[in-house]
């Protein structure tokens, strides 16, 4: 929560340059495989930043029970394949949690599918506003999102869980 905050205070302060770095580049490289990540932190308005950081905080509190180690593995793989979606289809400029937050999501609905473990119950309204942005971003009419990123996180967050819970059997 802090580095997207401290991103988002040089972006606000100084533009795009300031944060220029944390986009990833038109042609990927390993040397800059760790751009996977950053675009994770960048927000381009409070609302936006508000809004995927109180996503973020209310669905990880449902994994109270895991590690730092856990959720930074999960934050670590679902940013980069979240982003690695986005990039492929639409190029470098997109930022925004919300990949990330669609991964939280699909871990939770897949892991209290699969142990019926209440911790993982998220409240059903959230979970129908999250499902339903993404067709509505699919359409535009509410602006551009970072669809792909979206889709990309809730798959990768699924399989995640599933395996977890149903290939390694893991509580």
């Amino acid at each position: 929560m802090i580095v997207c905050g401290v991103v988002y205070a040089a972006f606000w302060q100084n533009g795009l340059d300031a944060i220029s770095l944390w986009f990833m580049q038109q042609q990927f490289s390993f040397s800059s495989s760790w751009q996977l990540v950053t675009p994770s932190f960048i927000h381009y308005t409070p609302l936006h930043l508000i809004t995927n950081l109180a996503v973020w905080w209310i669905l990880c509190q449902r994994l109270k029970r895991y590690n730092q180690w856990f959720l930074l593995l999960l934050f670590v793989v679902s940013a980069a394949t979240s982003n690695l979606s986005q990039w492929l289809v639409t190029g470098p400029e997109f930022g925004g949690l919300s990949g990330v937050n669609y991964a939280l999501l699909g871990y939770l609905l897949i892991g209290f599918q699969l142990t019926k473990d209440e911790e993982f119950k998220v409240d059903p309204l959230l979970i129908g506003l999250l499902l339903l942005m993404i067709p509505l971003g699919f359409s535009e009419l509410m602006g551009k999102y970072a669809n792909f990123a979206h889709l990309g996180g809730l798959i990768v967050g699924g399989l995640f869980a599933t395996i977890q819970f149903a290939v390694f059997k893991k509580q």
